[in-house]
């Protein structure tokens, strides 16, 4: 927030605030308004450490092909930060999925990849780039998802 305030405490020590508890600590910094308050209970909000999400998954460091599946990751990060799709919200993750290889959901934005299918490089990349291309361009199969993953392919070289 930019904001620093000291206050002295009980003993006489200098305490020094900065963003919201400096804020809530000013009176001058108050909302005197509603929206102000609200606005301020958003901030709050958005600033107050969640706690961290269980991991419903750990891959294993690499798989039996040679595979490093968050090398594989951190590449399809990569794709997706290059076509927009994580300023829009969309992630990335690996599930052991014993059907799929990727699924692409558009109500969570979620692309999930599966270890378990990833038997070589080259097929672990072409599937990211197969589930990108649902997220950029279409949620099913057919020409306009062909012509943007082909797209995908000459664009990031796989």
């Amino acid at each position: 927030m930019g904001y620093t305030y000291t206050i002295t405490g009980p003993q006489g020590e200098k305490i020094q605030l900065s963003g919201l508890d400096a804020i809530n600590a000013d009176p001058d910094l108050q909302p005197t308004t509603e929206f102000g308050r609200r606005l301020l209970r958003t901030l709050e909000a958005q600033l107050t450490p969640q706690p961290p999400q269980p991991v419903k998954y750990v891959a294993p460091a690499v798989l039996h092909s040679g595979v490093n599946p968050y090398r594989i990751l951190m590449e399809a990060h990569a794709i997706a930060d290059a076509e927009g799709l994580l300023a829009e919200g969309w992630k990335i993750v690996l599930e052991d999925d014993s059907v799929n290889a990727g699924t692409c959901t558009e109500s969570t934005k979620t692309i999930m990849l599966s270890p378990r299918w990833m038997t070589s490089v080259a097929e672990a990349r072409d599937t990211v780039l197969h589930e990108i291309a649902h997220a950029c361009q279409t949620r099913h199969h057919g020409t306009a998802h062909d012509a943007c993953l082909h797209g995908l392919r000459q664009k990031h070289a796989l």
